[in-house]
């Protein structure tokens, strides 16, 4: 999946117009070892505004799954904490509900694994999977 300058300008970001042309002077496919250069709250941010209702729900979910599994690892009383990120998830009309969503699990996973940088990386992959999954479909018309 490509994203241009253009594409990431009228989502609103952030950044300066400086910024973001430094960022994308020309089109880039969205991978994840390019989202893992942008601090992980911009690529939540990018990835989520990206993504449709459908996709967001879907992504939202993966990662309060993620947390949830964190804290049954970590055998804790913070299940309860992170299952309340499920109810979120399946709620996750809008871009903010599931960047927040995937924040969760990101968080969680510091809390009991102390791998955020490992949780941000499957959040990052699940997005591209989910992104160009959505983007072979509509090209071959499915």
């Amino acid at each position: 999946m490509k994203i241009t300058y253009e594409q990431v300008k009228a989502l609103d970001p952030c950044y300066s117009n400086d910024k973001l042309k430094e960022l994308l002077p020309k089109p880039v496919t969205l991978t994840v070892k390019r989202l893992l250069t942008l601090p992980p709250s911009d690529a939540r941010w990018l990835v989520a505004r990206l993504m449709n209702r459908e996709q967001r729900t879907q992504w939202a979910k993966n990662a309060a799954d993620r947390a949830k599994g964190y804290a049954l690892k970590a055998k804790s009383d913070a299940y309860a904490y992170a299952a309340a990120y499920t109810t979120t998830a399946a709620d996750a009309a809008d871009a903010a509900a599931a960047a927040y969503t995937a924040y969760a699990a990101y968080t969680t996973a510091a809390a009991y694994t102390a791998d955020k940088d490992a949780e941000h990386k499957l959040c990052m992959e699940d997005a591209v999977k989910i992104l160009t999954g959505a983007s072979r479909a509509q090209r071959d018309g499915k």
